[in-house]
C-alpha cells in the first residue's frame, strides 16, 4: 500500500493453528490468519483522523446490528473494513516517522485503536449503553469477544495489541489499574472465577482484592469494572440492598452511571454462561430468556 499504491478491498479470517494445541487451552490466543485482497487503486489524500471519524461512524453503525454475534472472526472482519478504509487513500497526513515507521504508527495508533471503537461504540448504540472509561473498553470487549472458561480468561500478547483501545493503553496500564495480571507466560483478566451455585459465585467475587475492600468500606474504586464488580456481589448476596447501594455509591465514586452502563451491555448480549451475566440482569432489573433475547 504505502510504496505499490495497492488498497485492500476484501479480508477473510480463517484458522491456521490448532485450538487444541497446549499453549492454547484455556488462553485467548488468536490463532487466526487473514486472508487480504489487494486492488490497484489506492488514490487521494486525507488526513488521518479525518480518516479514523468516518471509520468509526461507518463501521459502529454496522456493528450496533450484529451485536450478538461479536466474535474473533467478527473481529477480524471490522479489522478488514477498518484496513479497507485507511488503505484506499494514496496518503495520509499527520502520520508520524518515514517508511516503516509510518506504517507502524497508523497500525499501532490507528487501525487496531479504530477497531476497538468501532466495536464499542457500535455495542452502545445496539444496546443504547455508552461507556467511555479505556480501561473498562477493553474489559467489555475481552468479555464479549473471548467465551467463558473454567476459570478465569487468559490472553497472550498479541490479544491485547490487537484490542488496544488507544494508543496510551499499554499492558503496563491495564496491569497497574487491575484489569488484567501477568505472570511469566500467562496474562489473566481480572474476573471472578467461573462458577455454578449461588453460593460459589458470592465467594467468586468476594476473592476480588477489590471488592474484599468495598465489602470494609473502602470505595476508592479504580476504574468502573471494579465498582461492577462490587455491585454484581450485592445483587448476589443482598439484591434487597442493590438500590441502596447504587445511591450511596454515587456519592463517592464517578464510575456508577459507567458501571450500570457495562451492566446493561452484559445482560444484553453477554452469554448466559459467563458468572457476570446474572448479577448484571439483577443489576438492570431482569433479562429476557431464550429465543426473546435475540429478538
Amino acid at each position: 500500500w504505502y510504496k505499490a499504491g495497492f488498497k485492500i478491498s476484501v479480508v477473510h479470517a480463517i484458522t491456521t493453528e490448532d485450538e487444541e494445541r497446549v499453549i492454547a487451552r484455556e488462553k485467548m490466543s488468536l490463532d487466526k490468519s487473514m486472508v487480504i485482497v489487494w486492488r490497484k487503486g489506492a488514490s487521494g489524500v486525507k488526513h488521518v483522523q479525518e480518516v479514523k471519524k468516518e471509520a468509526v461512524e461507518s463501521i459502529s453503525a454496522w456493528v450496533s446490528k450484529n451485536v450478538n454475534s461479536l466474535n474473533l472472526d467478527t473481529y477480524i472482519e471490522i479489522l478488514g473494513k477498518v484496513l479497507s478504509r485507511f488503505t484506499q487513500y494514496e496518503k495520509l497526513l499527520g502520520l508520524k516517522g518515514e517508511g516503516i515507521k509510518t506504517v507502524e504508527d497508523l497500525v499501532s495508533n490507528y487501525i487496531f485503536p479504530t477497531v476497538a471503537q468501532s466495536l464499542i461504540e457500535g455495542i452502545s448504540k445496539g444496546v443504547g449503553a455508552r461507556i467511555e472509561d479505556p480501561y473498562a473498553v477493553f474489559y467489555v470487549l475481552v468479555k464479549l469477544l473471548v467465551p467463558p472458561t473454567k476459570t478465569v480468561r487468559k490472553l497472550d500478547p498479541t490479544t491485547l495489541i490487537f484490542l488496544r483501545v488507544s494508543g496510551n493503553i499499554d499492558k503496563e496500564n491495564l496491569i497497574q489499574n487491575k484489569v488484567i495480571t501477568a505472570g511469566k507466560d500467562t496474562i489473566s483478566l481480572v474476573e471472578p472465577e467461573n462458577a455454578n451455585s449461588i453460593n460459589e459465585k458470592i465467594q467468586a467475587f468476594e476473592k476480588l482484592e477489590h471488592v474484599k475492600r468495598a465489602i470494609n468500606g473502602d470505595f476508592n474504586f479504580k476504574n468502573p469494572v471494579h465498582l461492577l464488580h462490587y455491585l454484581e456481589y450485592v445483587a448476589l448476596k443482598y439484591p434487597d440492598r442493590l438500590e441502596e447501594t447504587i445511591k450511596q455509591l454515587r456519592e463517592r465514586s464517578r464510575y456508577v452511571d459507567e458501571a450500570l452502563a457495562i451492566a446493561k451491555i452484559f445482560s444484553r448480549v453477554l452469554s448466559d454462561k459467563d458468572i457476570e451475566y446474572e448479577p448484571c440482569c439483577k443489576i438492570v432489573g431482569g433479562c429476557k430468556t431464550g429465543i426473546e433475547r435475540w429478538v
